[in-house]
């Protein structure tokens, strides 16, 4: 019988894709308890998953920042595949698939891809694919969302204002805690409970789609589990989506859910 062995402490990613056999020394079973990162019972206390009207308090969305970023560092490469590849079609195409769909799926350990269906749900390997195609470190597998839980570090995303553009944004279901959603952020707007995020799979397509922070108690869906990042990011990109209103107390969000795209 094979002994797993699970870190005490968060691991960092490696500086190579990690090969099957080696997945679970870098990212514990979906069933660990450990805090922080088990994606189970949303807590309203940590302000995963529950909505609360008071995580983050009162902020405004301002314009993430549009411009290229400085050639040769991680995050500039990160920009180019994301904001290059909304020019190119991912939609589905069914048997057989879209070749970039099964470019991604192959490079995150799926193997082959005999058609891009409800079958696969692709939004971990695109994931994968971007971070292979940006130089970064990645996962192998890395087909499934909730992989990416422990990849880089960890952002205190509650503070609104330490979010970036372009981190990783790991979402988790509600409902079925081993599935989810996996993309980079936009933009936020958390008054209205809403994040803007570039991701595979969403509408059959890899686009711009906007999903929930939150969920409101007792309703099914996903909600952000994590904001992970694993690369720096260059001076005068280092710049909050959010500015805070100062002297205000924290208003009340929006508890209505916004519709999102399916994805898993």
């Amino acid at each position: 019988m094979c002994q797993i062995v699970i870190p005490a402490s968060e691991v960092g990613s490696p500086a190579r894709a990690l090969e099957p056999t080696e997945i679970d020394r870098y990212f514990l079973p979906a069933s660990t308890s450990t805090p922080g990162f088990q994606p189970g019972a949303p807590d309203d206390l940590s302000g995963v998953g529950d909505f609360n009207p008071s995580v983050g308090g009162a902020v405004t969305p301002v314009q993430p920042p549009a411009n290229p970023a400085p050639a040769g560092t991680a995050y500039a490469s990160i920009q180019a595949v994301l904001e290059d590849n909304l020019q190119l079609d991912w939609t589905e195409k069914g048997t057989p698939p879209n070749p970039l769909i099964a470019e991604a799926w192959g490079v995150a350990g799926g193997g082959t891809m005999p058609n891009d269906g409800n079958n696969y749900p692709w939004c971990g390997g695109f994931a994968t694919w971007v971070l292979w195609k940006a130089g970064q470190e990645h996962n192998v597998p890395g087909v499934g969302s909730q992989s990416y839980l422990r990849y880089g570090r960890s952002i205190d995303w509650r503070d609104f204002t330490k979010i970036r553009k372009y981190d990783l944004c790991v979402m988790t279901r509600r409902e079925n805690s081993s599935k989810g959603h996996i993309c980079f952020v936009h933009s936020i707007d958390p008054a209205n409970n809403k994040i803007k995020v570039f991701g595979g799979n969403q509408a059959n397509n890899y686009k711009l789609s906007n999903f929930a922070i939150f969920r409101p108690a007792g309703q099914s869906g996903l909600y952000v589990n994590q904001i992970r990042r694993n690369w720096d990011i260059p001076a005068g990109f280092d710049l909050p989506l959010v500015e805070v209103q100062n002297n205000q107390p924290p208003q009340p969000q929006n508890t209505n859910v916004f519709k999102t795209d399916s994805a898993l």
